[in-house]
């Protein structure tokens, strides 16, 4: 999607060819702008303290995911927000991750505070078939945009300080 100016454009599932670059030489394409909406997020800390730092991710349907950091004060603003439902992401160190859900109006400011909660690990070990650990396997996790690693230790162990409360895909990559 592109965005910029209060203004989006949503992706086409168009697949970009031959016949259709020579459609868009000849001018016959049209992508049709819809006002963007705007998403305002209050990051607290489990304490009530201000989530100082916090990333924030935005994932809308059929768009990239958008991303901001808070500031001092816990708050980010994120302009050019495709209207509709979208899930919001909030990371901050020694918290656990929190996602909630909103509803974007185009033209409008969508608000979400967020308060997260202390993080409780996720600890677990790679092994072989064998039940033998496995030291510098890279272990991650990917979704709305954010991503985790870590290689693992010597007796096949990683910690996750952080993770969600929410389902996560990871993936391990043995050495």
């Amino acid at each position: 999607a592109v965005y910029g100016d209060g203004w989006y454009v949503p992706w086409t599932n168009i697949y970009v060819n031959t016949s259709t670059i020579e459609g868009l030489r000849r001018g016959e394409w049209t992508l049709v702008a819809q006002r963007a909406g705007r998403l305002e997020v209050t990051a607290v800390r489990a304490d009530g303290s201000p989530a100082a730092g916090a990333r924030v991710y935005v994932a809308a349907e059929g768009t990239a995911s958008t991303k901001g950091k808070t500031g001092a004060d816990g708050k980010a603003v994120l302009p050019d927000v495709p209207p509709g439902e979208v899930r919001v992401l909030v990371e901050c160190a020694d918290q656990m991750a929190q996602v909630v859900r909103g509803h974007v109006q185009a033209g409008e400011t969508l608000a979400e505070r967020v308060r997260l909660k202390a993080a409780v690990p996720l600890r677990g070990q790679v092994v072989d078939a064998a039940g033998n650990p496995i030291e510098g396997a890279r272990v991650m996790a990917a979704w709305m945009g954010s991503d985790w690693q870590q290689f693992t230790d010597p007796e096949g162990h990683f910690v996750w300080v952080g993770a969600p409360d929410e389902p996560v895909p990871m993936f391990v990559n043995p050495a």
